[in-house]
């Protein structure tokens, strides 16, 4: 929603003077930060309600004092608390139940209770979500108000789930999309219909869709009358941001798709690193057992050889001997093939020193 700060948002606010402000959904404070200046600066108090805020809550509270108080919990939980409310900011749960339940919610502090009901801007009232429910945690959504769903990606013109493509994958996102009480925007048109049309709800169709409602009695002309004024849009204007809003849906798709592939491929290459890091230290172990292996061999080459040249000795010596006793007249050749074996071995004994 802080994209629309500048020409909506701000200037809206400026106009509307509100003494109470409500921001449901902070997620990392930009839009929060902005909004704390201008309370600052008009003496205006900041409701901020998430259960799960991507910055330090507490030392914000310090810092900002009396401009700021924080309510750590599901919106349905904090807004019954915060009383009447003059400006409102909902991007927190995108679902039908939590969005039309919020609002109800807002009209019981307000209407109800004899105050005027309060300028409410709801970002998500286009695709992906005006017609289709994400849940961050599908346990708070009671459950006849759930619609089925699963943690598969979504795409533009597919009512179904896509698995392994579009963007979200990462959400329990409801499986088919345009069904009824599914979808932010559903929500609040079933809340304007519950209301008998006192309501006049606006649409601005870029950045995911920025809704404006308000009860109609409560402005007529005046300043917020004069900003919405300048936010109106022409037929043909209208469907020209319809049409640039595709073109940056279809980008930002394209661009979720890639950096999914570009996660599991480095997901890929940190399991091959894995593999590789875990056959080092198994190939190092091999190497050490194949180096004692070698060792071991060449112990027993040597003692292989000792035993060969000490064998062969016995053998030439026993052969002498032998013939010398039982045939004198082969002592001369048998002391010829002694000294052969004696130079045999000498000779293989050099070869194997060299």
């Amino acid at each position: 929603m802080n994209r629309f700060w500048t020409e909506v948002i701000e200037p809206l606010a400026r106009a509307a003077q509100p003494k109470i402000m409500v921001e449901v959904g902070s997620d990392y404070g930009v839009g929060t930060e902005k909004l704390l200046g201008l309370c600052k600066s008009t003496g205006a108090l900041l409701h901020v309600v998430d259960p799960v805020p991507k910055y330090d809550a507490d030392e914000w509270s310090a810092r900002w004092g009396d401009s700021l108080v924080f309510h750590r919990e599901l919106s349905l939980d904090a807004l019954p608390r915060i009383g009447p409310m003059d400006f409102v900011l909902l991007d927190g749960d995108h679902n039908w139940y939590t969005v039309r339940h919020e609002l109800e919610v807002i009209y019981e502090q307000t209407v109800a209770a004899g105050h005027p009901f309060p300028l409410i801007l709801l970002h998500d009232v286009g695709w992906p979500y005006g017609r289709r429910d994400l849940y961050y945690d599908p346990e708070t959504i009671p459950e006849e108000f759930r619609q089925p769903h699963a943690a598969i990606g979504i795409l533009p013109d597919h009512s179904d789930l896509m698995p392994n493509r579009g963007m979200n994958g990462h959400h329990f996102n409801a499986l088919s999309e345009g069904t009824p009480r599914n979808g932010v925007r559903t929500g609040i048109e079933d809340f304007i219909n519950d209301h008998d049309g006192a309501f006049t709800f606006r649409v601005l169709p870029v950045f995911f869709g920025l809704g404006i409602l308000y009860r109609t009695a409560d402005l007529k002309d005046g300043p917020v009358q004069a900003v919405l004024d300048t936010l109106s849009l022409s037929p043909a204007l209208e469907e020209l941001f319809r049409r640039v809003e595709r073109e940056r849906v279809d980008l930002t798709v394209a661009h979720h798709e890639r950096l999914a592939n570009f996660e599991v491929t480095q997901a890929r290459i940190a399991s091959v690193e894995r593999f590789i890091q875990n056959n080092q230290v198994a190939l190092g172990e091999l190497g050490n057992k194949l180096h004692h292996t070698r060792r071991e061999l060449a112990v027993t080459r040597r003692r292989l050889d000792i035993w060969e040249s000490t064998m062969s000795v016995r053998i030439a010596v026993k052969l002498e001997r032998l013939v010398t006793t039982r045939a004198p007249g082969l002592a001369s050749f048998a002391k010829k093939a002694a000294r052969r074996i004696r130079q045999r071995i000498h000779h293989m004994r050099s070869a194997k020193a060299g």
